[in-house]
């Protein structure tokens, strides 16, 4: 979730954990460029986004 110009995240749901930095999430935590969050089995990556966009796949 985005709030005023910074992004965070937060667990939920009991049912997927995350985890930040491998420690599982208890509250809401500000995620910074690069940094890695694991959903459930699933790794995400935080990246500073691309000033153009990419052109659509044929």
């Amino acid at each position: 979730m985005a709030r005023e110009g910074q992004w965070w995240i937060e667990n939920l749901s009991d049912r997927t954990p995350v985890r930040l930095r491998g420690v599982p999430l208890a509250g809401a935590a500000l995620l910074h460029s690069g940094e890695a969050f694991e959903l459930g089995p699933f790794v995400a990556r935080l990246e500073i986004a691309a000033t153009t966009p990419t052109p659509p796949q044929r």
